[in-house]
């Protein structure tokens, strides 16, 4: 077999050898730039760490298949752009041999790099030397985004998935994170520097620490959790599915169900803002546990189920919390904060199916100050909002009998869900007015006449969940 050679005159020679008879690309320890193509993966990186230079860049294109030997990492001291497809990813995984590669390293540069559509799996840190750190990713004070991208089966001491350290920029967008392990904190994620992480429609499944935070063990200076779900994650010991400390945490629209033995969120932040989110537990302690004493609590528009007590504090627990005081606007009881403290009614959770049902009290149960979900309504509690795109009716008949007004209209073929809505003024706003749904084509507003002068629009509700 004839084989092609490429060097780079550095301190290390060869590179990178290709067989020429077969679509295989061996990459030797030493600098690598340039691009890394379809016609030559997969790319196996053998013998040694490949290093991307400073102000070099390493590109990736879809599809391309990257398989490293026993804790073999790549180094990125400058950028590397791994850009793949929704249906053509791009995969960092482990050679045939050996218990798995060690992960991709960010060190701190001036570039920022960009991993789209890649899948990150069976990374391990576990090697005798060094910290052990992020079993697919660690980032040490760089500005790395991480979007569309999958972590799974990854193993290390701290940071199952990924690590961060020092002044890191980190953005996870539409991620998954499945089946990581740890053996000291952070199932998927750990951080220890002081550098700003946001994770925004990402979905974490079964991950599991030995220790704490089964997904996450978090220092950092700005913390923003963001239409996020949270399913079966565990620890051996309790303490946090998110542990956070820090300046500021913000958890929002997120979805946290059956997670096994913490609480669902453990923070001593010195700002902490939990709002609109689902705490479903049939397996967890407190739902939040705020550790010391810290600046400014605000915790509103949440929906609590399954978690005995609700909050801990060191004398903090906010004036009024879980007090069943007055109603919000579907007319189910809540504290002054607008918490609720009952199911959410999700469509089918056992199967991962977070959606919530028609009758879940959380659809525009949200914070009414935020801003609207896509289906212009007051924002749902959760990941997922309840879809009532609006398709009006026409040939509405209203008749009045006994005081009652009698609505009745024609089907539509959309969807047999419909919303009535009621004003007493004309021309009225739909996000504010009073409604109702029903799955009939027929309506009836008891006492009606006595209430005085009303205005009524009814709605098709395409909801194909």
């Amino acid at each position: 077999m004839r084989y092609k050679f490429i060097f780079r005159l550095i301190f290390l020679t060869a590179v990178a050898l290709k067989t020429a008879n077969a679509d295989t690309t061996y990459v030797f320890p030493g600098n690598v730039s340039g691009t890394w193509t379809t016609e030559g993966s997969p790319y196996i990186i053998v013998m040694g760490d490949a290093i991307i230079p400073l102000l070099d860049t390493l590109f990736i294109e879809s599809g391309v298949k990257i398989m490293s030997g026993t804790f073999i990492r790549l180094i990125v001291n400058g950028s590397l752009q791994a850009i793949g497809a929704e249906e053509d990813s791009i995969t960092f995984t482990n050679s045939i041999y050996g218990p798995g590669w060690r992960h991709i390293e960010f060190h701190q540069n001036n570039s920022s790099s960009l991993m789209e559509y890649c899948i990150i799996e069976n990374g391990n840190s576990l090697e005798p030397t060094g910290y052990g750190s992020g079993g697919g990713a660690w980032n040490i004070g760089a500005n790395v985004t991480f979007k569309h991208c999958m972590f799974r089966d990854n193993y290390a001491i701290s940071g199952g998935a990924v690590c961060l350290s020092g002044f890191s920029i980190t953005t996870f967008d539409s991620c998954g994170f499945y089946s990581n392990q740890v053996e000291y904190a952070g199932g998927a994620i750990n951080s220890w520097g002081m550098g700003t992480i946001v994770i925004r429609n990402c979905e974490f499944l079964s991950n599991y620490s030995y220790n704490y935070g089964a997904v996450m063990y978090a220092y950092g200076d700005s913390i923003t959790i963001e239409n996020s779900s949270f399913r079966y994650n565990s620890s051996q010991y309790s303490l946090g599915i998110i542990i956070a400390y820090g300046y500021e945490i913000l958890v929002r629209n997120c979805s946290l169900y059956a997670n096994w033995n913490n609480q669902g969120i453990y923070t001593s932040c010195n700002t902490i803002r939990i709002l609109n989110n689902i705490f479903d537990n049939i397996n967890g302690d407190e739902a939040i546990y705020i550790s010391g004493t810290v600046d400014s609590i605000d915790i509103n528009h949440n929906c609590f189920n399954g978690y005995e007590p609700i909050i801990h504090t060191y004398n903090q627990t906010p004036p009024g919390f879980e007090q069943l005081t007055t109603v919000n606007v579907n007319g189910d009881s809540c504290d002054i904060y607008g918490n609720l403290f009952r199911p959410p009614l999700y469509v089918d959770p056992q199967n991962g199916n977070l959606n919530l049902q028609l009758s879940s009290p959380c659809i525009d149960a949200g914070n009414p100050d935020l801003p609207f979900d896509p289906d212009n309504t007051i924002a749902d509690m959760g990941r997922y909002f309840f879809d009532q795109t609006l398709y009006p009716i026409e040939n509405l008949t209203i008749i009045l009998q006994d005081e009652n007004a009698h609505l009745n209209w024609p089907s539509n073929p959309l969807s047999t869900q419909y919303c009535v809505y009621k004003s007493s003024v004309p021309y009225f706003e739909l996000s504010t007015a009073q409604h109702f749904f029903t799955a009939d084509t027929f309506f009836v507003d008891s006492d009606a006449l006595s209430e005085g002068t009303g205005f009524y629009r009814v709605t098709v509700i395409r909801n194909d969940e």
